[in-house]
């Protein structure tokens, strides 16, 4: 799946990458499932439109 925003140029981090591959994946997957979820119902996940920032 390409980055839709970009990389920073210039700024890395040795080892970063392959520490957060699992997090990357875990986006891009819940991206897809978002994705067929809107194709399918034409609206937000309930994830998504339920969510509120506690605090």
């Amino acid at each position: 799946m390409p980055e839709p925003y970009g990389r920073a140029e210039g700024f890395q981090l040795p080892g970063l990458a392959d520490r957060a591959a699992g997090v990357r994946q875990y986006i891009a997957d819940a991206l897809q499932r978002h994705h067929a979820w809107i194709r399918e119902h034409g609206v937000d996940m309930p994830e998504v439109t339920d969510w509120t920032l506690d605090g």
